[in-house]
C-alpha cells in the first residue's frame, strides 16, 4: 500500500499549506457535474498486493446540488479478482495405505456492480470531508469444478514410494449465479487538484444480502459484511 499512503500523505501537506494561507479568494462558480475513475486497482496491480475482498474498478458520476450535498451514481467491475483459479486439494477418504483427494477449482468469470447514492459535503477548506451512503447492486457468476485423484504408499527396496492412483478423469461442474442488493456508508476526503480536476480517497463499509435457491427445499438467506481495505478507494475526477 506504499503508493495510497503517498497520495494521503500528500493531501495532508497540502492541507497544512492551505491553512496557512489567511488570503480571501473570489468565489468560484459551481461546477455540478463530476465524473471520475478509481484508479486504486491498477496501483495494487502495479505494486504487486492482493486483497481478499473485491476491489471494482469503478467510474462515479456525481451531481453537485450545492455546495454541501450531492446525489451519485456509480458501476464497475472486479477484474482483477475475476480469473482468480486454482486447484485447492482437499483428503477426502483413507483407507489401506490409500488416500484420495478431491481438488476443486473456482473462479469468478463476472462480478459487476452498480449503485446510487448520497454525498454531505462539510469543510470551508480546500480539503474537503464526505460522509454518504450508496444503495448497491452486485451481480456475480462463479464456477467451481472438481475431480479425484488417490496417493497410494508403499514399501519396496526399502524405499518409501507415494503413487499416483487414477480414480476420475472427468470433473464435475457446477456455476451458480449471485443477485446480491446492499447498502454501503462511505467516509471520503476530496481535494481540487485545479478549476477541472480533483482527487478523492474513500473507505466503505459494506452490506450485502443475497438468497441462494436450494432445489425443493426453501432458499437460503445469506449476508455480506466487509470493510474493503483501510482505504477502498482512490479516484480522479474531471469537473465541468
Amino acid at each position: 500500500m506504499k503508493n495510497t499512503a503517498i497520495v494521503i500523505l500528500c493531501l495532508l501537506i497540502v492541507e497544512g499549506q492551505s491553512q496557512d494561507s489567511s488570503k480571501a479568494k473570489t468565489p468560484k462558480i459551481l461546477k455540478r457535474h463530476e465524473i471520475g475513475l478509481n484508479i486504486l486497482p491498477p496501483l495494487l496491480a502495479l505494486s504487486g498486493v492482493s486483497q481478499s475482498q473485491p476491489n471494482f474498478f469503478n467510474a462515479t458520476y456525481r451531481y453537485i446540488l450545492n455546495a454541501h450535498n450531492a446525489l451519485r451514481a456509480t458501476a464497475g467491475i472486479n477484474v482483477y479478482n475475476s480469473n482468480n483459479s486454482g486447484d485447492q486439494k482437499n483428503a477426502v477418504a483413507m483407507g489401506n495405505g490409500l488416500t484420495v483427494y478431491q481438488t476443486t477449482n473456482s473462479r469468478t468469470p463476472a462480478n459487476l456492480m452498480a449503485g446510487i447514492g448520497y454525498e454531505r459535503i462539510m469543510g470551508k477548506r480546500k480539503l474537503k470531508h464526505v460522509i454518504g451512503v450508496d444503495l448497491t447492486y452486485n451481480y456475480v457468476s462463479s464456477i467451481s469444478s472438481s475431480s479425484y485423484y488417490g496417493i497410494k504408499d508403499s514399501v519396496y527396496n526399502n524405499t518409501h514410494h507415494a503413487d499416483i492412483v487414477p480414480i476420475d478423469t472427468g470433473r464435475a461442474t457446477v456455476q451458480k449465479y449471485y443477485h446480491k442488493f446492499g447498502v454501503t456508508p462511505f467516509y471520503s476526503i476530496r481535494y481540487p487538484l485545479s478549476s477541472k480536476w480533483l482527487i478523492s480517497a474513500s473507505t466503505r463499509f459494506n452490506f450485502q444480502y443475497y438468497k441462494i435457491n436450494n432445489g425443493n427445499y426453501p432458499a437460503i438467506t445469506l449476508y455480506d459484511l466487509n470493510l474493503s481495505g483501510l482505504i477502498s478507494e482512490i479516484s480522479l475526477f474531471y469537473r465541468f
